[in-house]
């Protein structure tokens, strides 16, 4: 059910799923997947709260970056900032993790570069978004981020491209409504560059 137009569905087995096993840090982060599909950013925060806390306590550490990430992005979308730099600066006190694993230095960049999104400094955004897609490929909502900061950089060529790249991101996800907003910003970026 981690697709928008089902999520809903896996709500209720989300909720059961995310109290089964309190002390698995993977089985605690996975419903957040559901919750962040449907918006449910309170129980998201929450379940991964409690994962990163788990896998801290069991030496995970690559999962707790994976779980403060998605905590720190449910904390945003409530407007709860200061709660998203404290998870945020929480977790980079974690240093034996293992970098060949993607997980944490994809969240290590992508944690301050969605803050500073949100905080109106878009050269920081960009730089961090950057550096955070070429540790692994950016999710579709960070492909956006990407793409409002090139274009607020006046990089108007990048942000078309970062645009094309979210758009195909969210058709691949089955994420119409997503996908459809991509093509509208791909279209007005056309238009504008063709203005005299």
């Amino acid at each position: 059910y981690d697709a928008p137009p089902i999520a809903r569905q896996g709500v209720p087995a989300a909720r059961r799923y995310a109290e089964i096993a309190p002390a698995a840090p993977h089985a605690l982060h996975m419903p957040s997947h559901i919750f962040t599909r449907v918006g449910a950013w309170e129980e998201s925060a929450a379940t991964n709260l409690r994962s990163a806390e788990a896998a801290v306590k069991g030496a995970e550490y690559n999962e707790a970056y994976h779980a403060s990430d998605y905590a720190v992005y449910a904390y945003m979308q409530l407007a709860r900032d200061r709660d998203a730099k404290r998870v945020t600066e929480e977790v980079l006190k974690v240093t034996d993790f293992n970098p060949a694993i993607r997980t944490a230095p994809y969240a290590i960049a992508a944690m301050p570069a969605r803050y500073a999104l949100e905080r109106g400094a878009w050269a920081d955004a960009h730089a961090r978004l950057t550096a955070a897609d070429r540790e692994a490929a950016l999710a579709p909502e960070d492909l956006e981020r990407l793409a409002i900061a090139a274009h607020l950089l006046g990089r108007d060529a990048e942000s078309a491209e970062v645009w094309a790249r979210a758009h195909h991101a969210f058709l691949d996800r089955s994420a119409t409504p997503d996908a459809a907003r991509g093509a509208f910003w791909l279209g007005f970026n056309a238009l504008i560059e063709d203005e005299p």
